[in-house]
């Protein structure tokens, strides 16, 4: 028999499947989120999480690769999921192998991927700290849920949006529907090209999806929503500033929230006065 089919896949095992089923995380970013887990384990130091994800790997049931985003060297593994445990998901187990979740990040794409999972992380363990006053019920992925807004004249196309992340959350009194944007400061803030990804672009399909997101099929098989909010999250307060003035011209009010990411780290993401709008200058609490 071969060691694969010996291999004794736990509980614990299959939450770390489930988490790099919504991010790609580090092995330090793993040991944050052990103590969110459901699953009771005795891997509680980051030494035994290593050598369990290294036993996992040398099972075929996650991969690896070097992380190069800034500030980490070539010694920095990311671990993501392969079509051995993809398979413990339905909803993944069409995914083809390389495709999808199970594809290895590009260069380019990392600095990106490992923003949102920073983001997503505080994110969790700020709920997990709220004793049950908050629930994360879902997370879809980036390139998982996608915008359609339908052509409004013949001779107009489709357009397409796809967030960073889209969270739904539930407290005591609501539901809570959120789309993240995560912003490098790299994209431009407005673009003669009206089919180029710009700031300005997104917030004119955020603000035009509001008229169709009560039909969207995957949104109801979470609940009813009365609206949502965009977070725009971005590197620098410099540039959170950048795009408040251009969402303040674009006459918009209370459906962007901006932040950055030194503020978030070091502030309770739900609770604390950390969200800006273009409404005015005083910070926000999400909840």
């Amino acid at each position: 028999m071969s060691k694969s089919k010996q291999f004794q896949v736990s509980e614990f095992d299959i939450e770390i499947f489930k988490k790099l089923s919504q991010y790609y995380l580090t092995s330090k970013m793993l040991h944050q989120l052990v103590p969110t887990f459901k699953a009771k384990t005795k891997i509680t130091s980051l030494s035994f999480l290593k050598e369990r994800l290294r036993q996992l790997h040398a099972a075929g049931f996650i991969n690896r690769d070097q992380r190069f985003s800034r500030g980490y060297g070539p010694n920095e593994y990311y671990y993501f999921l392969t079509k051995k445990s993809a398979s413990f998901f339905e909803e993944l187990e069409n995914t083809r192998p390389g495709r999808g979740i199970l594809k290895r990040l590009e260069l380019g794409s990392q600095e990106h991927a490992f923003m949102i999972a920073e983001l997503m992380l505080k994110l969790e363990k700020d709920i997990f700290q709220s004793n049950d006053q908050v629930k994360l019920i879902g997370y879809i992925r980036e390139n998982h849920f996608e915008i359609e807004i339908p052509a409004q004249q013949k001779n107009q196309k489709k357009v397409y949006l796809k967030p960073d992340g889209t969270i739904f959350l539930q407290d005591r009194r609501q539901g809570h529907l959120l789309f993240l944007e995560v912003d490098l400061s790299t994209e431009p803030v407005s673009s003669v090209n009206p089919y180029r990804s710009s700031f300005k672009r997104k917030v004119s399909i955020y603000s035009v999806f509001r008229n169709h997101f009560k039909q969207h099929e995957l949104i109801n098989l979470f609940g009813r929503y009365n609206g949502y909010r965009v977070l725009f999250v971005c590197r620098t307060f410099e540039r959170v500033v950048s795009l408040l003035d251009a969402a303040r011209n674009m006459g918009k009010k209370d459906m962007f929230w901006f932040s950055f990411m030194d503020k978030i780290q070091n502030h309770n993401v739900l609770f604390d006065k950390i969200w800006y709008l273009p409404t005015g200058k005083t910070p926000h609490c999400l909840l």
